[in-house]
């Protein structure tokens, strides 16, 4: 039933598809007078495998990849290296995504066919990326706009502009990582095995029983910690672009300190009301309780706080944990007991409020940390347990 109707919503997509797809046709080759024949053809190949569509909402993407099918025979036959194959930019400083871009020996319908459902799953993965690290990575290296014009439209420096793809790609492989990794592996995104980074003499503070992995940058200033044990495979346990609190450090251990610390001030001072400036592009930020509506998948049932930038709307995200741990009974807790773990949060009262109780225990004993927040500020109500060597 679906072959024959299939025909049918073609017919009504396909006119206005035409001049979308000489464009294409133009840009891949390079020749604007054999850009009409191309997609004529690419049209009618269209028609002749309808049924292949299955999904009628996404004929835009899949007669894209037919054009640049039959582009790369026409490039072929003519012995003309086609100006661009595939989307450009993708394989750049070996992203993620360089699967997209194939080379014009590996083209034929049925492989493009397997790349439209792969773009379909990454066109879910970047949905999960703030609005505006979305529509640059989209602009970039989707649309393929130049380095210079995707700039002058943010009103930033180039500079500025390859920081800025630089962090919505690793972005971009966390949620990878954390969100999608059975099928990001599937599609050969990922590395298989243990390769998620150099292990480190951390233990993690969620579970206590394995030690952290990750990669550390210092010129760049980033920082990338994962867990093999709450989340295999990923390096999203935390993560951090701050080069100027990362600057000098070598070592993983002080890196977190800094990082931790860099926490408690940037959340004290947006829990204080005072105006914060966005560490990515210094622009006005404000106070948000619980974790970016468009966050990753995994953040959505965690507590905790993010303060979004009101210019490029990135969000920096710290949970309960990160701003227990943080205070500084925490890091002096964390610090003499370097092997804990995370109990359940608890609501109680105080003093007839709400509140959730954030809590820590030793690994190989019995000694616990606990901080009592405001449930819907996250004020610190009372903090226990701090060591007493260290009060």
């Amino acid at each position: 039933m679906l072959v024959n109707e299939q025909p049918s919503i073609l017919e009504s997509v396909l006119p206005g598809e035409r001049t979308r797809l000489v464009r294409l046709c133009a840009r891949l080759t390079g020749s604007a007078d054999d850009a009409e024949d191309l997609a004529q053809e690419t049209l009618l190949e269209a028609w002749r495998h309808a049924h292949k569509l299955l999904d009628p909402t996404g004929h835009a993407p899949w007669l894209s990849a037919i054009a640049r099918n039959v582009c790369l025979r026409w490039g072929q036959r003519h012995g003309r290296e086609l100006a661009r194959v595939a989307r450009p930019g993708l394989h750049q400083d070996g992203d993620v995504v360089e699967l997209l871009n194939a080379q014009a020996d590996e083209f034929d319908l049925e492989v493009e066919f397997e790349r439209h459902e792969l773009t379909t799953f990454l066109d879910r993965a970047l949905a999960l990326l703030p609005p505006v690290t979305h529509a640059v990575l989209i602009e970039r290296y989707v649309k393929g706009t130049p380095l210079v014009e995707v700039a002058a439209r943010l009103g930033i420096s180039d500079s500025g502009l390859k920081a800025r793809l630089h962090r919505g790609k690793r972005a971009l492989r966390r949620i990878l990582l954390t969100d999608f990794p059975e099928e990001a592996a599937a599609f050969g995104l990922l590395k298989s095995g243990t390769d998620t980074g150099q292990e480190t003499r951390i233990w993690c503070s969620q579970c206590g029983q394995v030690k952290l992995v990750g990669s550390f940058d210092c010129e760049r200033g980033e920082l990338s910690l994962g867990c093999p044990n709450c989340a295999p495979g990923a390096t999203g346990y935390s993560w951090s672009w701050l080069p100027e609190v990362f600057q000098g450090v070598k070592g993983y251990r002080a890196a977190l300190s800094r990082q931790v610390v860099w926490v408690h001030q940037y959340a004290r001072q947006a829990l204080k009301g005072h105006t914060i400036a966005c560490v990515y592009c210094n622009g006005p930020a404000t106070l948000h309780i619980g974790p970016p509506a468009d966050g990753a998948l995994h953040l959505r049932d965690l507590r905790g706080l993010h303060v979004r930038c009101e210019r490029c709307h990135t969000p920096v995200w710290s949970s309960l944990g990160s701003l227990a741990l943080s205070l500084p009974e925490g890091r002096q807790f964390w610090r003499r007991y370097p092997r804990i773990h995370a109990l359940p949060e608890r609501d109680i009262e105080v003093d007839g409020a709400a509140a959730v109780v954030k809590s820590y225990q030793e690994r190989t004993g019995s000694a616990r940390f606990d901080v009592v927040f405001a449930r819907n500020t996250l004020d610190v109500l009372r903090i226990y347990g701090t060591p007493d060597a260290e009060r």
